[in-house]
């Protein structure tokens, strides 16, 4: 299960309240259109319920090789049994956070509340005395005859209402005041009933039930107490208007409603007196009905049009200086006339140039923590090094500085060590650095090419690529240097392996047909499934994002190298840079 992060939370807030604000902003405009103010509501609770329903995703097709590779070693040291994944510290998306759970439990309060009133509803209606008055159950049939209702509602007497009220949404129950009933004139009686079915022919129940129940879910928000307000009276002043058919009723309804202006408003069902609402119903009965509301239905298309768009909280706040984010990505680009680091969103937004502390510098390497970023710099191939330095470009030092050229680091899940490909023995080997003291050593001492070193989240594995059965294959070894287990086989080269960060994947490299195409090993069974296997797209270095959520890896667009962003499933492909010049080298946490 995929649960919502802190950022969806808030996301959906800010989207939810914009909702509100402007049903509420347009229920003041058009405060003469009553079926204008009556829409509104209505496409407000559709929107709202937009919110819940996840957009369709247009997925890219990802042709299948030709070639299956075999399935890896029966000795599968990726999957260590020993590693727990709940002790996995930089993954904040696997389990809920604790404003999700807090938020969950608060909504689970109100809907507990809700439960309650609607069992007090319920045994209102059967605590209540059936209506037996011959008249008055003809008054109902013939009211439900002139709204073409397919069954006339059940009539109760009860002395826990103030007024009257429909109680129900399938068998609708109407409840009338017993203390009420009998100083009523049959005249007041038929016009009560003519609005009570009012509301059931206009399904006034069905919107104030999904109206209780959104409000009981986001009872703590304030916003949604004054929308929930203005549509009752929104309701109440609409169905005033349909059920009124002459000037007549409309003045025996007035003095009805004024007669009983200071009466509390009933607790349970849809109300039909209350204190603050009768006065804005007698001035809407009365005020003229406007040549057309058309003109103002413009003003609904906010309402509409909110809930697609996607509000992304990220882009209103500036980036943290002192730590990389999940999401971002750090890569290189000379889009500024000299090579430097770039950092952006994993969407591609907020694309922004680090600090000059950070101008020549390559082949980039986020801590675990975000805090630090290690990388090359040196202008001679021959002799290259790499060096650690904060985010904010403070504290810059060497931290490898071993003879000849020194290439991708690679930090260790604890941020203690890093690991890195040096030609100190004129050949390709793996060393491994201490960060605090720059202390290093070789994990290879041979003559293959070893290249492109990734730790596994345990801490206890590292694979890089090496071709030491004549073809560059994916290997893995133990932190000191032994236990070498090949991961790919076959003639074709594999390189630049990186682990999701609970360890289940391995995204690498693959050149085949004369270009490179990222693929993904299931490491719990072995399978190896094309990525980005597109007929026009040669991609390379691909990294996960926000542990294993999205792929972010290089393309060439033409002649330039562009980074594009993909799902770990293939789909959604999308270049997410089109600068002129050159975007490598990706980074992420």
């Amino acid at each position: 299960m995929d649960w919502p992060t802190s950022s969806d939370l808030i996301h959906w807030l800010i989207k939810l309240t914009l909702i509100w604000v402007v049903a509420l902003i347009v229920d003041k405009v058009a405060s003469r259109y009553t079926k204008v103010r009556d829409w509104v509501w209505m496409v407000a609770l559709a929107s709202v319920s937009f919110l819940f329903i996840p957009l369709p995703t247009v997925r890219i097709p990802v042709l299948q090789a030709r070639e299956i590779q075999n399935p890896l070693q029966t000795k599968i040291y990726e999957l260590d049994p020993a590693f727990d994944f709940r002790n996995n510290t930089f993954l904040d998306n696997i389990a809920p956070s604790i404003w999700v759970i807090l938020m969950l439990c608060i909504s689970s309060a109100g809907l507990l509340v809700f439960m309650l009133q609607l069992i007090r509803s319920w045994r209102l209606t059967k605590s209540s005395e059936q209506v037996s008055d011959p008249e008055l159950i003809a008054m109902v049939y013939e009211a439900s005859e002139l709204y073409s209702l397919s069954n006339a509602p059940m009539v109760v007497l009860s002395d826990q209402v103030e007024s009257p009220c429909v109680i129900g949404v399938l068998n609708p129950t109407l409840v009338m005041p017993a203390k009420l009933i009998g100083s009523l004139s049959q005249n007041e009686i038929r016009l009560i009933l003519s609005h009570e079915l009012g509301h059931i022919n206009r399904r006034d129940n069905w919107k104030l039930l999904i109206f209780s129940i959104m409000r009981s879910i986001l009872w703590w928000h304030p916003l949604v107490w004054m929308a929930y307000s203005q549509f009752l009276k929104r309701i109440e002043e609409a169905n005033d208007k349909s059920s009124i058919h002459s000037s007549e009723e409309s003045a025996s309804y007035t003095k009805l409603l004024a007669s009983h202006l200071f009466r509390q408003q009933p607790q349970n069902g849809i109300r039909f007196f209350g204190q603050g609402n009768v006065l804005s119903r007698i001035r809407t009965l009365h005020q003229e009905k406007p040549t057309s509301d058309s003109r103002f239905s413009y003003l609904l298309l906010p309402l509409i049009v909110l809930p697609v768009i996607k509000v992304d909280l990220t882009k209103l706040k500036p980036y943290d200086l002192h730590r990389i984010g999940f999401d971002e990505v750090v890569f290189v680009s000379p889009r500024t006339g000299v090579n430097r680091l770039w950092r952006m969103k994993s969407d591609g937004s907020m694309q922004t140039p680090m600090p000059d502390a950070f101008i020549d510098a390559y082949v980039p390497s986020i801590s675990p923590d975000g805090t630090k970023v290690a990388f090359v710099r040196g202008l001679d191939w021959d002799k290259q090094d790499i060096f650690v330095s904060n985010v904010d470009g403070t504290n810059e030092r060497k931290v490898v500085d071993a003879p000849g050229r020194d290439y991708i680091p690679a930090w260790s899940p604890d941020g203690k060590k890093i690991t890195f490909s040096t030609m100190t023995t004129g050949n390709w080997n793996i060393g491994i650095a201490d960060v605090s003291t720059g202390m290093w050593r070789l994990l290879t001492k041979d003559n293959f090419r070893n290249l492109e070193s990734a730790w596994h989240p345990n801490g206890k594995r590292i694979v890089f690529s090496s071709h030491r059965t004549h073809y560059q294959k994916l290997w893995s070894m133990n932190t000191d240097g032994t236990g070498l287990v090949q991961i790919t086989t076959g003639k074709l080269e594999d390189t630049g392996a990186k682990y999701s960060s609970n360890g289940r994947l391995l995204l690498y490299s693959s050149y085949r047909r004369f270009k490179y195409d990222v693929w993904i090993i299931d490491l719990s069974t072995g399978t190896h499934t094309p990525l980005t296997k597109m007929n026009l797209l040669e991609t390379t270095e691909g990294r996960f994002v926000d542990g294993e959520t999205a792929v972010v890896c290089t393309t060439r667009v033409g002649q330039k190298p562009q980074l594009a962003r993909v799902n770990p499933n293939g789909s959604d492909f999308e270049v997410i840079t089109f600068a002129d010049p050159e975007n490598s080298w990706t980074a992420t946490r």
